[in-house]
């Protein structure tokens, strides 16, 4: 990612950790603080909510939709292409309330998971990633997998540790 990308990303204050929540039983979970704040500091109210894999959700700032897309759109690859048409298939814009609260729309919830359940928010290089429990266990136990001491000696010799 280019510089001045990663500039963009970071803005505004991002949110930090990772935050359990609850989705309701009609696909709404309300944001936590930060996340709203984040998600909603350039004066917008709404969100791109998309999915490339099972029981993730990708929340995107509509800037930073925009920017990904034109991205996607200037790799002019097949694979770039492709990401770009699914990623619009399966995405929807989605309003974020006065409350704070995200409507997750109803084709999303068929490949994420209906119904009451708790979520696991991360914020990642500019979005909101929603990971339903399957999903967040498998991504932790990748994780995990990555700490070794070499892992670990590579990173903070490239200074980002």
């Amino acid at each position: 990612m280019k510089e001045g990308a990663l500039q963009h990303l970071f803005a505004v204050d991002s949110p930090r950790g990772l935050h359990r929540v609850r989705l309701d039983d009609r696909g709404r979970l309300k944001l936590p603080r930060t996340f709203y704040a984040y998600l909603t500091a350039e004066g917008r109210s709404t969100v791109f909510v998309t999915c490339f894999e099972p029981g993730v959700l990708r929340v995107y700032p509509i800037s930073a939709w925009l920017n990904l897309r034109a991205a996607l759109f200037a790799a002019g690859t097949p694979a770039a292409r492709n990401i770009h048409f699914i990623a619009e298939d399966r995405g929807r814009d989605a309003p974020i309330d006065k409350l704070g609260r995200i409507a997750i729309h109803t084709d999303l919830l068929e490949s994420f998971g209906r119904g009451r359940q708790e979520v696991v928010l991360e914020f990642f290089r500019g979005r909101v990633n929603i990971y339903n429990q399957t999903a967040y266990d498998r991504q932790r136990e990748l994780a995990e997998g990555t700490l070794s001491t070499e892992n670990l000696l590579a990173l903070q010799q490239e200074g980002l540790l």
